[in-house]
C-alpha cells in the first residue's frame, strides 16, 4: 500500500530529535502506527492476535519488547501490563533522543500509571486525514501563511471539488483505510469502525463491559447536538426518548469513555476577556473526531445530507473542526469556540500561544455566509467597544476573520472578511 504523506510526519520527526520517547495519541484507525513505522527501525504490534500471548509474556518476564533497533515502535503499549515502567526507565538511562515511539488509542492521562510523565517524553496528537492530506483540497491557501501574512491575497483561488465531493468526503471520513478503499466500499469503513466502537472499544478505558445498544443510543443522541454547546441534560433527554430511561451518571460514564477513546473530540470554550466572565458560555461544543461518525450513527448517505440542510451544516462544521485542529498544529495552536448570553457565537477560534487568534465561521449557503459575517463583525465591535471603555485593559484584535465554505472560489469581502473554500485550505 502506498503511504499518504501526513502533516504529522514533520511533527514526529521534530519530537524524535528532541525527546527520548514520543507518544502518539489519537482515535483508532487514524493512521498512528502507519505514520510511526515510516520513521522507526523496528516495531512490535501488541494488537497482533497471533503473537499477543507471546508478547505479553515477554513484557512481564524479560523486557524483550524494548530490544530492537531504535527508534523502536510499540503499538498500543497500554495492552502490556508493566511495559510503561520499563519504557520510562530505559528512556531515562539513555542519553540520545529518539529511542521509542509509542502509540495509544486511549487518552494517556486516563490510562497511564501514576508518575507516568517524564521530561524526556514528547507527546503529539493525530487525527484522521484532512482534506489536504486525502487529496480533496488544492492547498492553494495556507492557514499558516494567512497568519504570517495578513495582506495575503486569496481572491481567485478556486476549489477543484464540488459540494457533492465534499459531502462524499465527509461521509467517507479521513480514515486512511477508507481513503484507499476500492471504489464503492469507502463508506463501509466508518460504519465498521462505529460498530467496533460500540461493541469493543467503549469498554477499553476501564475494562467495564458496556452495552453496545446503549452505546449506539448515546452516540445518536450526542449527534443531535454536534456543533452546539448543548448541556449534558439535553443529551440525556434525547437518550431517554430513545432508551426509555438512563441515569445521569450512566450517561456521563458512557460519554467519558467515548471521550477517552477519542470518538468525541469536544471543542473547549474560548474566553476573549471582553465581557464579564459570567456572560461566557463555558460549555464545550459537541463534536466527533471525524464527521463520518456523525453520518454513520444516523445511517445517512451523501444524498441524504444534500436533502437535510440542518444535518449538512452540522456535518460540515464537524469537518472544519477536524481539519482546523490539524492545521493549527503548525504553531502549536488550539481550536476553540465562543458563545455568550448576548447571542454572539463564533464557530471556531484558532488561538496560538503568542496570543494571536483567528475568528472563523462555517457556512454551507450564501445565507449562512451573510449570517457568519454579521457574527464576526459583531464580535469585532464588542472588542473595539471594550477597548474604548477600558483603555488600560485593551484586548488584542483578531488577526484573521474568515468564513469557510465547502467549495467555490475564495474572495475577500468589503468588510475584510475572507471567504475561503475548505477545499483550498492546508496547514
Amino acid at each position: 500500500m502506498n503511504y499518504h504523506s501526513r502533516i504529522a510526519d514533520a511533527f514526529l520527526k521534530e519530537r524524535l530529535n528532541n525527546y527520548r520517547a514520543v507518544l502518539i495519541e489519537g482515535p483508532r484507525g487514524c493512521g498512528k502506527a502507519t505514520t510511526a513505522i515510516q520513521q522507526s527501525n523496528s516495531s512490535v504490534n501488541l494488537t497482533d492476535p497471533e503473537k499477543r500471548p507471546e508478547i505479553l509474556d515477554y513484557a512481564d518476564i524479560n523486557k524483550q519488547l524494548l530490544k530492537g533497533e531504535t527508534p523502536r515502535l510499540l503499538c498500543e503499549w497500554q495492552l502490556a501490563e508493566g511495559l510503561w515502567k520499563n519504557v520510562k526507565a530505559s528512556a531515562k538511562r539513555r542519553t540520545e533522543n529518539g529511542n521509542f515511539i509509542l502509540t495509544e488509542s486511549q487518552d494517556f492521562d486516563s490510562t497511564a500509571p501514576e508518575s507516568a510523565h517524564f521530561d524526556t517524553l514528547g507527546r503529539m496528537k493525530m487525527m484522521p486525514m484532512t482534506l489536504w492530506e486525502s487529496g480533496e483540497s488544492t492547498g492553494e491557501i495556507s492557514l499558516s501563511k494567512l497568519i504570517d501574512e495578513p495582506d495575503m491575497v486569496v481572491d481567485g483561488c478556486k476549489s477543484n471539488a464540488s459540494l457533492k465531493d465534499v459531502l462524499f468526503a465527509a461521509c467517507r471520513g479521513g480514515w486512511p483505510e477508507a481513503v484507499t478503499a476500492p471504489t464503492g466500499t469507502e463508506l463501509e469503513v466508518a460504519q465498521r469502525y462505529m460498530d467496533r466502537v460500540c461493541e469493543e472499544d467503549i469498554s477499553m478505558p476501564d475494562g467495564i463491559k458496556r452495552s453496545p445498544s446503549f452505546a449506539r443510543i448515546v452516540i445518536q443522541a450526542y449527534a443531535n447536538h454536534v456543533g452546539t454547546k448543548a448541556q449534558i441534560n439535553s443529551i440525556l433527554s434525547d437518550v431517554r426518548d430513545m432508551a426509555g430511561y438512563m441515569a445521569y451518571i450512566t450517561l456521563k460514564l458512557y460519554k467519558d469513555a467515548l471521550c477517552n477513546i477519542f470518538v468525541f473530540e469536544e471543542v473547549p470554550a474560548w474566553s476573549p476577556s471582553v465581557h464579564h466572565w459570567t456572560s461566557i458560555r463555558h460549555h464545550p461544543t459537541r463534536c466527533f473526531c471525524d464527521p463520518s461518525y456523525l453520518v454513520a450513527c444516523m445511517g445517512l448517505t451523501p444524498e441524504d445530507l444534500n436533502n437535510e440542510p440542518a444535518i449538512l451544516s452540522q456535518t460540515f462544521k464537524n469537518l472544519c473542526f477536524r481539519d482546523l485542529r490539524v492545521y493549527a498544529q503548525h504553531y502549536n495552536g488550539t481550536v476553540k469556540s465562543y458563545a455568550d448570553r448576548f447571542g454572539c457565537t463564533i464557530d471556531a477560534v484558532v488561538e496560538l500561544p503568542t496570543g494571536y487568534y483567528a475568528l472563523i465561521q462555517c457556512a454551507t449557503s450564501s445565507e449562512e455566509i451573510e449570517l457568519g459575517a454579521k457574527r464576526l463583525e459583531a464580535e469585532r465591535k464588542h472588542i473595539v467597544k471594550h477597548n474604548l471603555r477600558y483603555p488600560d485593559q485593551r484586548n488584542r484584535m483578531p488577526g484573521l476573520m474568515m468564513i469557510l465554505t465547502p467549495a467555490g472560489t475564495a474572495y475577500t469581502r468589503k468588510d475584510g472578511i475572507r471567504v475561503v473554500p475548505i477545499t483550498c485550505l492546508r496547514d
